[in-house]
Parts: C-alpha cells; sequence; structure tokens
C-alpha cells in the first residue's frame, strides 16, 4: 500500500480501512488474537476454579469470588486491548509507508513503548469515562480529542502527555470527523458482535439447559475472543489512517514525503557509479 499523498474525504478513508483489512487479513487478525487468546486462557482457568470450587452461587464467598475475577478480566482486556492496539498501529504505519511487517515484528516495535500505551489507554481512558459520567457530552469531547494519542505515541515515540496533546493539535477542526469514525465503526462492530456472540449465546442456553455453568461461560468467552479478533483491528486501522490524513491536511505530510523520496532517490543515483557517464 502506497502512501496516500492526498488528503481523503471520509468515505476514502473508510474504504482505504477496508481494503487495508481484507489485504493484510492474517496480519491484523493475528495481531489482535494473540493477547486476547491470552486473556481467554486466563479467564477460562479462572471460571473452571471458581465453579469447582464454590459450594454456592450465592453464598458471600462465591460472590467474592466472581468480583474479584470480573475485576481481573476487565484489568486483563484493557491491557490486551492496549497492546494490540499499539501493534496494529505500527502494522498499519510500516504498510502505509510501504514497508513489510509481520505480526512479531509488529509486537517487536512496541518493546519499551508499552507502558505508554498502557499510561495512555488507563489513564486517557479513566478521565473520559469521568466524563461520560459527568452527563456524557464531555466523555464524547475527550474520546474523541484523545482519538489519535496511540498513533502519535507509536509513531513519533511520544510520552503521555506529549502523545495526547499532539492528538489534540491534530483533531482540531476534525472532530465531527472522527465522531463519524467512530459511530460507524461503532455500529459495524457492534452488529458483527452480535451477529458471531448471538448463536453462540444461543447455542450455550440450549446445551446448559439455560444455566450458567462452565460450559456456557466458556463457549461465551470463545465468542467473545473470536468476534473480537475479528473485529478490533478495524477501528486503529480507521485511526491510524486518520492520523496519517490530518498530517497531510494540517502540515503537508504529503511534500514531506514526495521531498524525502526524492531526496533519496537522488542520492541512490549520485551514489551508484554505473549511473556516471
Amino acid at each position: 500500500m502506497p502512501p496516500v499523498l492526498r488528503p481523503l474525504a471520509l468515505g476514502e478513508l473508510l474504504d482505504h480501512t477496508f481494503q487495508l483489512y481484507r489485504k493484510k487479513f492474517l496480519l491484523f487478525v493475528g495481531i489482535a488474537a494473540i493477547p486476547r487468546l491470552i486473556v481467554f486462557i486466563i479467564q477460562v482457568g479462572l471460571q473452571s476454579a471458581i465453579f469447582t470450587t464454590r459450594p454456592d452461587a450465592f453464598s458471600p464467598t462465591a460472590i467474592i469470588t466472581g468480583a474479584i475475577a470480573f475485576v481481573i478480566g476487565m484489568i486483563l482486556f484493557v491491557v490486551a486491548f492496549a497492546v494490540s492496539q499499539a501493534a496494529t498501529t505500527v502494522g498499519v504505519s510500516e504498510i502505509y509507508m510501504g514497508r513489510e511487517i509481520s505480526v512479531l515484528s509488529a509486537y517487536g516495535a512496541i518493546k519499551g513503548k508499552l507502558f505508554r500505551v498502557l499510561g495512555l489507554v488507563f489513564g486517557l481512558g479513566f478521565l473520559t469515562v469521568l466524563g461520560f459520567i459527568l452527563l456524557i457530552i464531555p466523555g464524547i469531547y475527550l474520546a474523541l480529542t484523545w482519538a489519535l494519542a496511540i498513533p502519535a505515541a507509536m509513531i513519533e515515540n511520544l510520552g503521555v502527555f506529549k502523545a495526547a496533546g499532539r492528538s489534540k493539535v491534530l483533531v482540531t477542526g476534525a472532530r465531527w470527523r472522527m465522531f463519524a469514525i467512530s459511530l460507524l465503526l461503532f455500529l459495524l462492530s457492534y452488529a458483527v458482535l452480535l451477529g458471531l456472540q448471538m448463536p453462540v449465546i444461543a447455542l450455550a442456553m440450549v446445551a446448559t439447559g439455560g444455566k450458567v455453568t462452565l460450559l456456557y461461560q466458556v463457549l461465551t468467552q470463545l465468542s467473545s475472543f473470536i468476534a473480537g479478533s475479528l473485529v478490533a483491528p478495524l477501528g486503529m486501522i480507521a485511526f491510524t489512517l486518520a492520523y496519517y490524513d490530518q498530517r497531510v491536511r494540517k502540515e503537508g505530510f504529503d511534500i514531506q514525503l514526495l521531498m524525502s523520496s526524492q531526496m533519496q532517490a537522488s542520492a541512490a543515483i549520485a551514489g551508484d557509479p554505473g549511473t556516471a557517464d
């Protein structure tokens, strides 16, 4: 995928998102699946321990154990989300710049940057959730303001605060555009998740006679793992492309790329003795 050297309309940006997802399907699903698989295995282990040891589903011990398992599961999910988002950003960026990349090299590239990504996801995520609690609108505003924070952190090697500030600069004047991307991808992802998970949940209910058994928990978590691995890459692909698109619009990044490629070509020609007459 060569760099897109012009501003993209919203429809074009989404079209590029789906094209890239289809073209590199195994790469992006592989990136999304690895941390989610680890979370799935841990969650199944926790559920197995709960269903094996608890004598009564409504006993204080069972309730406390279930609450602890839920909190651990949520933390693991957020960590998996952060890791896969960072690696997906690297993958999209490398492909955008015309370079090849593998799942392992995408994860290798986030080494040393993981804590800043976790800081962004937990820190900015907490503030965004707090904004949603405060009458929703502040949460939406903050979510859109920081929509490009992870691409900025990974691609420009910025810390948490600088990445948040960089995102604010890039999305200024384009928050409605970020909102449209977020809304469209949310609706699509929700539809896909329902389409994949509902049949599995129905099957699990039939297989367990409507009881919340270990089999039911494993089947529902398995469906969540598969659906999440398929859907999760779309959002980060779109926002990484939006990050580059905003740089093209605001900073002439397309001109910078052209000048850089011309300078490299000139240097290559000058350094090739076969071209001298």
